[in-house]
């Protein structure tokens, strides 16, 4: 805790004293040292009177390196304002420094922990730099020990156990730990100071251990000034990002582009057993603490498994803080080090790195990053948007070594323009049976031709609960291949989110394939069809029809699909299931008309919208549907088969399943029987889009006993002649669609 040695011993300290009293008159006391954070404003003052007195003060103190000298800006640490201001100041009061300019409590907004000898010029530089990048308030408080503590009556503060102590108990106010590192300079110290101090090792541990606290690492460069690692965006990036995808990252990259990441070398070889501190006794009390060991005074042991457990958590995280500038910068850290160090903390249940806008990234990279994921990781989010250099070798790394335990997987490729459908289908094989979560995105990649492999690998997902797919600009995607993922939709599926944007080959048939599948317990669904320009209003009005009841959110995103017209917007509206809680519809570029498009960005405008609709009439009864909102069978099942039927796939096997639909049994409680409204418009669609001999065997006049005259034979634009026709049970073709 440094030369704590008072300067009032001195016969000629009288006056600096008198001084001190004036400058800092004692304000009250405040309760609870946790409670004594110090703010930015506050901190200037204390420090801009230290630096413009410090020329009078010479350091005595038998340790330091400038003892006999007088002192400056320039080597004036927080053992000499410790020494020459702050212990005189408040030795008649017993009080804090942070008591002489406040009698209110401030609690802590950041902890900060450091060394006490750097300059503290320099702290104050990176101080205002944490402010400045977090966006924090004039009033933001940080708790550092010097100024909350009452350094007169230091053992009162600090009590035996460290968990119990000031320090723990302003780190669980806090909203994350400020970790300050000195820089390279002209001293024997340094750089790095802080992962050889007890106290900034313990403090740092238990911020991850136990309090899972968000840590941000700064230094003064000499070169760049202050700089910033920050874990996880900061507030202004988190707008920019969510405003436009990837730009928050390029910010973030950008900003943390000036940190000096060889000092960070350091923080992957921390040793707490190693680590020193002013007094043996603390360091004593901490690794003793660490042990778990309940006499926390007795000689501490020279091994632990408590120690190694915290030097391999300490190492991760400073390891995954400067992975991406390792990366862009190339040859400051090994990179096979950060690997190790994240790969052994084998307690961490989630990893999260994002590259985005990391040009320098590339297969090598992505496979050094692979080799860092433990067999009992739980979460894995990985961004590399825009990282043009990665490959399918890279992504077949990444997929092989997929952790078995993996519940939730975010993976981001959105412009790896190098990635096609071979390394898509290795990762849609390597998939971790256990996903209860995954979010993928391909957007931009055109080099992708095919996602079948990558469809039937989430068909084994039985547990997944949320699937987010963008797949937006694929120029291959087509309504085959919509059908293939609608096929793959896991039952249990409760949160869905489908974008396919701009993928000019999808139409309405597509689009019916996915409403047709939506699991029945679903209850948020986002689709994004924008630009997809031969979507047309069957196809949302199967969207209309199939809604899951249970559904509670509901976006829909049709931008510039000029085809949409209000009759399938209307229905849409009619049947949206009253379990709703929000529900938006973005349709600018569509041929709705503008005053509807209003009506839609919104749940409450539509509902209010829905009554004046039913009073109408059935005038939108070529929906599909009635005023009502009841289906109109014989439409709805024309409109269905218009475009099932313009399939490539469509055949005899079609049919039959089709026919299990549960629109063709909707009067009959599903048990396949087709009514007659709805037989009659089935046979003429069938005749419109297929040759009579097809129609024909489709057809076939298998009766079915005890219930109903036989189905004919049909013939092209003629009507059916059973009221109450039965399809024959026909084998289900592999690809067509038919219900679970």
């Amino acid at each position: 805790m440094g030369d704590l040695s008072p300067l009032a011993d001195s016969p000629s300290c009288e006056d600096p004293i008198q001084e001190l009293r004036i400058a800092f008159p004692f304000c009250g006391y405040i309760d609870g040292a946790e409670h004594r954070a110090i703010t930015v404003q506050q901190l200037w003052r204390v420090i801009s009177y230290a630096t413009a007195h410090c020329a009078k003060w010479t350091d005595n103190s038998p340790n330091s390196q400038t003892r006999g000298q007088n002192l400056s800006e320039a080597v004036l640490n927080l053992y000499h304002v410790n020494t020459f201001l702050i212990l005189p100041a408040t030795r008649e009061d017993d009080c804090s420094c942070v008591e002489l300019m406040s009698s209110e409590p401030q609690d802590p907004l950041w902890f900060v922990s450091h060394w006490w000898g750097e300059r503290v010029s320099g702290f104050l530089e990176c101080i205002e730099c944490h402010v400045k990048t977090r966006g924090l308030k004039d009033e933001a408080a940080f708790w550092i020990c010097a100024y909350a503590n009452r350094q007169n009556s230091l053992l009162q503060e600090i009590t035996e156990d460290p968990r119990t102590t000031s320090f723990f108990k302003a780190m669980q106010l806090a909203r994350g730990v400020l970790l300050i590192l000195d820089g390279k300079s002209d001293a024997k110290t340094g750089p790095a100071t802080p992962f050889t101090r007890s106290w900034c090792a313990f403090e740092v541990s238990m911020a991850v251990l136990e309090l899972k606290k968000p840590i941000d690492v700064t230094t003064l460069d000499a070169e760049n000034g202050p700089a910033i690692l920050t874990e996880g965006y900061t507030d202004f990036e988190s707008k920019m990002e969510k405003k436009t995808p990837g730009w928050g990252s390029r910010a973030k990259s950008i900003r943390e582009s000036i940190f000096p990441i060889d000092i960070m070398a350091a923080g992957l070889e921390v040793a707490i057993e190693s680590a020193s501190a002013t007094s043996d006794e603390d360091r004593i009390r901490i690794l003793n603490s660490i042990a778990e060991r309940s006499d926390l005074e007795q000689p501490p042991l020279e091994k632990h498994a408590n120690y190694a457990k915290v030097n391999k958590r300490l190492r991760a995280v400073f390891a995954l803080a400067v992975w991406f500038q390792a990366v862009q910068k190339g040859g400051k850290v090994e990179m096979k080090k950060l690997a190790k160090a994240v790969v052994e903390d084998e307690w961490r249940k989630a990893i999260l790195m994002n590259f985005a806008f990391c040009a320098r990234i590339d297969d090598y990279h992505v496979a050094v990053v692979a080799s860092a994921l433990h067999k009992k990781l739980v979460t894995l989010e990985l961004h590399f948007w825009m990282c043009n250099l990665i490959g399918n070798s890279g992504l077949r790394a990444l997929a092989k070594a997929l952790p078995p335990t993996l519940e939730a997987l975010t993976l981001n490729f959105q412009l790896c323009t190098r990635l096609t459908h071979m390394g898509i289908d290795v990762l849609g094989l390597q998939l971790p049976l256990g996903l209860v979560s995954l979010r993928l995105n391909f957007e931009f990649n055109s080099s992708i031709r095919s996602v079948l492999g990558l469809a039937r690998g989430i068909a084994r997902l039985s547990s997944l609960r949320l699937l987010d797919l963008d797949l937006g600009a694929l120029d291959s995607l087509d309504d085959n291949q919509l059908t293939d993922i609608a096929d793959a939709f896991p039952a249990k599926l409760r949160n869905l989110y489908l974008s396919f944007k701009g993928c000019h080959f999808i139409g309405s048939r597509g689009v019916a394939a996915l409403a047709y599948r939506l699991p029945h317990e679903l209850t948020v669904l986002n689709f994004n069809f924008s630009n997809c320009d031969r979507i047309s209003d069957s196809g949302l009005q199967s969207v209309a029809y199939y809604l899951p009841k249970t559904l509670m959110v509901f976006h829909l995103s049709l931008l510039d699909c000029t085809h949409i017209t209000k009759e399938a917007v209307i229905p849409l509206v009619k049947r949206l299931p009253s379990s709703l809680h929000g529900a938006k519809f973005f349709l600018a570029g569509t041929s709705v008309p503008e005053n509807i498009q209003k009506i839609c960005r919104h749940l409450d405008s539509m509902r209010e919208w829905a009554p004046q609709l039913a009073k109408s009439g059935d005038r939108h009864a070529a929906s599909g549907l009635r005023a009502d909102g009841t289906v109109n069978e014989g439409r709805m099942l024309g409109r269905s088969l218009t475009s099932l039927c313009s399939s490539p796939r469509f055949t005899t096997h079609t049919i039959a399943s089709t026919a299990r639909w549960p629109i063709f049994g909707l009067r009959t409680g599903g048990s396949g029987e087709i009514s007659a409204a709805g037989a009659t418009t089935m046979s003429g669609s069938l005749s419109k889009t297929m040759s009579p001999a097809l129609a024909r065997a489709a057809f076939n006049d298998e009766a079915q006993s005890g219930k109903d005259s036989a189905m004919k034979r049909t013939k092209t634009s003629s009507a059916l002649k059973s009221p109450k026709p039965v399809l024959p049970q026909i084998v289900q073709a592999p690809n067509s669609l038919t219900p679970t």
